[in-house]
């Protein structure tokens, strides 16, 4: 992983969430975005959460990933959302920093792991964040709990990842599947919308980054 100026994403931290919502306290949130990056390493050094093994190297990649890619979004969005998933979470990536940065929205996380689905109760509990849901299962086997942002990272190919997390989309709400530099083109579907591959974060930070978004065009069967 590549080295990030602490100090720099510290900084940064604070930029960003004053983007994401201007009416809540930055400093709070900012400690409690080091709050998390801390527990991360520290759980890290008994299970694998993530390649990165310090706290500085964790909130100046994951952290700053997470918030960059919140900012990007909200841009597409005509309003802010308040109900958010994020799907296969992890270690509560981009989910747990989302729910810090948007204290107003309620954040579900699933992750079938059991170590992962632990650190993000034990997280959500000592941090706290008290608008974060973390919920252990499969998306497959788990009832739905529609969103209107959903978060879902690219696992697998896009169109598995698109058919597993549809349920999750409320209709009208969005589905953003981040990727790497290989996510080029959007695939075309009745059940999405507005199809994009965006670009995202700082130039010369952490690599090329990409997510897809659709908005999910379908309705609930019982519709008249």
């Amino acid at each position: 992983m590549d080295e990030v100026d602490p100090v720099d994403a510290f900084e940064r931290s604070g930029t960003l969430l004053s983007q994401i919502d201007p009416q809540s306290d930055v400093e709070d949130r900012r400690l409690k975005l080091r709050a998390l990056a801390e527990q991360v390493s520290t759980w890290g050094s008994r299970i694998n959460l993530t390649g990165y093994r310090d706290s500085k190297g964790i909130f100046g990649g994951l952290v700053i990933d997470a918030l960059e890619l919140l900012v990007a979004v909200q841009a597409r969005l005509d309003h802010p959302a308040y109900e958010v998933a994020d799907l296969g979470s992890g270690a509560g990536f981009p989910g747990l920093p989302i729910a810090i940065a948007s204290p107003r929205a309620l954040v579900t996380l699933v992750e079938a792991r059991r170590r992962r689905h632990h650190f993000q109760r034990s997280a959500c509990r000592s941090i706290p964040i008290e608008n974060a849901r973390p919920i252990r299962g499969r998306l497959e086997a788990e009832e739905p709990r529609p969103a209107s942002l959903v978060f879902a990272q690219a696992v697998g190919p896009l169109p598995k990842v698109l058919e597993l997390a549809l349920p999750w989309v409320r209709p009208g709400g969005w589905l953003v599947v981040p990727s790497g530099p290989r996510l080029e083109s959007a695939p075309a579907g009745p059940s999405w919308g507005a199809e994009t591959v965006q670009a995202y974060g700082q130039p010369g930070s952490e690599g090329p980054r990409r997510f897809w978004m659709g908005c999910r065009t379908d309705f609930p069967l019982d519709s008249p």
